[in-house]
C-alpha cells in the first residue's frame, strides 16, 4: 500500500519505534515486537501509538474478553459494518464469522432486514439494538427492556460498547481511507461498499 492511496498511510517501516513496537505486541504477541504487523489498520493506527496502543487494548477486550459470545459479536460487528459501509471491518469480520459458526447465509442475513434471518430471539433483539444505536444514538426502552430480560448488565454494556467501539473504527477506517488487506479482500458480501 503506498501513502498516497490513504489519507494517513501506514507507518513505514523506518519510522517504528520502541513504543510502536508495543502497539505491534498488544495485537500480535511477542512475534508483534520482532515482525511488526502486516495489517493495513495497525500499521495506520501505528502513526499515533499513544492513541493506538489505549484503542487496542479496548478492543481487544471488546474481540477477546467481553461477556457477549462470539456468535452474536459477530452478528453485531457484521451489522455495524454493513450500516457504517465499511469494506475494512467486514471483510475482516466475514473472515472471523465462520470462527464463531456464522453461515455465509447468515452473513448475507445482517445485511437485510431484522426479519430475513433465523436468528434466535436474543440475536434479534441485539441486531435491533445495533440499528437503534446508529440511528437514534441510544436503545429504545421495549428492545432494552427485552434485552434486560435476558441479559445481565455485563452483556447489556458490552453490546453498548461493541456496538460504539466498531462504529468508531469504522469511521476511522473509512475516513483514512485504509485498503482492505489483501488476504481479506476475497469474496466481499455487502456490493454496495
Amino acid at each position: 500500500m503506498s501513502r498516497s492511496s490513504s489519507r494517513i498511510g501506514p507507518l513505514p517501516r523506518d519510522e517504528w519505534t520502541d513504543r510502536v513496537l508495543d502497539v505491534f505486541e498488544i495485537v500480535e504477541g511477542p512475534k508483534g515486537r520482532e515482525q511488526g504487523s502486516r495489517s493495513n489498520v495497525i500499521l495506520t493506527l501505528a502513526n499515533h501509538p499513544e492513541l493506538a496502543a489505549r484503542f487496542l487494548a479496548f478492543s481487544h477486550y471488546l474481540l477477546r474478553q467481553s461477556t457477549l459470545p462470539a456468535r452474536l459479536r459477530e452478528l453485531v460487528i457484521l451489522r455495524v459494518a454493513w450500516r457504517q459501509r465499511c469494506a475494512y471491518e467486514q471483510a475482516h469480520h466475514l473472515n472471523l464469522a465462520g470462527y464463531a459458526g456464522i453461515s455465509p447465509e447468515e452473513c448475507a442475513a445482517v445485511e437485510g432486514g431484522l426479519e430475513t434471518g433465523a436468528w434466535t430471539e436474543l440475536e434479534r433483539l441485539a441486531l435491533r439494538a445495533a440499528d437503534q444505536l446508529h440511528e437514534q444514538g441510544r436503545i429504545d426502552a421495549a428492545t432494552w427492556d427485552a434485552l434486560a430480560a435476558r441479559c445481565d448488565k455485563h452483556l447489556l454494556l458490552d453490546l453498548i460498547f461493541t456496538v460504539g467501539g466498531y462504529t468508531t473504527l469504522a469511521w476511522a477506517l473509512n475516513t483514512l481511507e485504509v485498503e482492505v488487506d489483501s488476504e481479506l479482500s476475497r469474496d466481499l458480501s455487502i456490493a454496495d461498499i
